[in-house]
């Protein structure tokens, strides 16, 4: 960052409308946080991420347990397979971004919303697929690493910066990622209570309909973001 990144943009014209578009009005501390949380949308997005954390904590918390109880195999054994989940969510991480702005136009939800669906559906079907085998076990939690950190980068922090109002990025970033953890923290503790009460079966429906239910909120948002049409830059006389 130090190195590389560039405190400003080179192109002359890019400058002149930086310059004209800064020096706007400040905001206090409680003007931002009122336009923040009169925003409709940053709470449609805060309630899809507290569910996907929820799904995510659940597996990155509670995976190798899971598997220890219900495969009877050793730590090393369960941890080994879950090294892959990471590095399905880098993958996730970085392609999910590029297909929105390459086949979306800018629009987060329709990639966030598919990856959702697509996590609930692997979770359902994880807790038989982790007896077939370790090369299909990996396989499926490569995959369900990647519809999780997909999403996961997409909203907190992509998606509330294209929602903010009035210079308000930071803090509606601020309020969505508090909203995560707190369904981070709440759905860790609710799955120990459930796996001790229920068993690790119906614990694991709750992780996908965590997700599932994340999909249906954010999907009220399927055209939020979408960009327009750039207006020519009229230059200043010489």
């Amino acid at each position: 960052m130090l190195l590389f990144l560039k405190d400003s943009p080179q192109a002359p014209h890019i400058i002149e409308q930086t310059a004209r578009t800064a020096g706007g009005p400040t905001h206090s501390l409680r003007e931002n946080l009122a336009v923040t949380l009169t925003n409709p949308a940053l709470w449609l997005v805060a309630f899809t991420l507290c569910l996907l954390d929820a799904c995510r904590y659940g597996f990155t918390d509670w995976g190798v347990t899971h598997l220890k109880e219900v495969q009877n195999s050793s730590v090393s054994s369960a941890a080994f397979k879950y090294a892959v989940l990471p590095l399905g969510g880098i993958a996730g991480a970085y392609l999910a971004g590029w297909a929105t702005d390459r086949f979306f136009d800018g629009r987060r939800v329709p990639v966030i919303c598919g990856l959702l669906l697509t996590l609930s559906l692997l979770t359902l079907a994880y807790n038989q697929v982790i007896h077939l085998g370790l090369g299909i076990s990996a396989l499926t939690l490569f995959c369900i690493g990647f519809c999780i950190f997909g999403p996961q980068v997409l909203l907190v922090g992509t998606l509330p910066v294209d929602l903010a109002r009035r210079d308000t990025a930071a803090a509606a970033a601020g309020f969505v990622n508090f909203m995560g953890y707190m369904g981070a923290a709440a759905g860790d503790k609710l799955t120990g209570h459930i796996a001790q009460d229920y068993g690790w079966n119906f614990a694991v429906r709750i992780w996908a309909a965590c997700a599932f239910v994340g999909a249906l909120i954010i999907s009220c948002l399927w055209n939020a973001g979408k960009r327009q049409a750039a207006a020519p830059i009229e230059r200043q006389p010489t």
